[in-house]
């Protein structure tokens, strides 16, 4: 019980300093998919996959990095690596578990951007109603709401982390008894997510959105997220 609190505390304070860096630095940070999802890959003996999530979520990420936090869904891909690894589960490109994880990561990242622009709408609402600057000591007033915002940002990735992590270690647990029904059905996994991703990522630098090619992308990755 005790080497699993400090587990949790250890994972929820490097979740929090690493999108932390995030939200102060835009998608501009160092804190990327791939490099978290090549380091965890190599750390774990989960080289490929953690190369084919690590190349598919970064795709991803350069299409379309305004709708969603993908430092988050690189950590949460990286912590879940860990995870496998400390569970001794079996994970290989495309399979259900490997596909779940990556799916998950990616909803993740999604949900807490969302959460992250109410918030920003909330504090500009508060900005609006009660200026720093028209306080009796603006700089003390600046101060506060810096401080303010870093620790909530860091406490706000640590529980978005762990409750992500909580998420994919279920999803593992319960598909990590299944296996795909063919050798077909694995290879068709692992060419849809970075397919969809390269879809993704085309449409944005070309200024089209492919939105048939990523619709069929995304369908051919939930089959084979479902085919046991």
């Amino acid at each position: 019980m005790v080497e699993t609190l400090i587990w949790f505390a250890v994972l929820f304070a490097a979740s929090g300093i690493l999108l932390l860096e995030r939200r102060c630095l835009g998608q501009s940070a160092v804190v990327q998919p791939l490099v978290l999802c090549l380091l965890a890959g190599h750390f774990t003996g989960y080289e490929s996959v953690g190369l084919w999530m690590g190349i598919s979520l970064q795709l991803l990420s350069m299409g379309q990095g305004h709708y969603a936090d993908w430092a988050l869904s690189g950590v949460l891909s990286a912590l879940a690596l860990a995870i496998c690894h400390r569970l001794d589960l079996e994970l290989a490109v495309g399979t259900p578990s490997s596909i779940a994880l990556i799916t998950i990561a990616v909803l993740a990242a999604i949900l807490a951007r969302l959460l992250e622009r109410r918030l920003a709408r909330t504090d500009g609402e508060v900005l609006r109603s009660i200026p720093p600057w028209e306080s009796d000591n603006p700089t003390r007033a600046f101060e506060s709401l810096v401080h303010m915002r870093l620790l909530r940002g860091f406490l706000l990735g640590g529980a978005q982390a762990a409750v992500g992590l909580a998420l994919a270690t279920g999803a593992l647990l319960v598909l990590d008894q299944h296996t795909p029904s063919s050798d077909w059905a694995t290879t068709l996994g692992g060419m849809a997510v970075p397919a969809l991703g390269t879809a993704v990522a085309l449409g944005s630098l070309s200024g089209y959105r492919f939105i048939g090619y990523a619709g069929a992308g995304m369908a051919v990755m939930l089959a084979a997220a479902v085919m046991i």
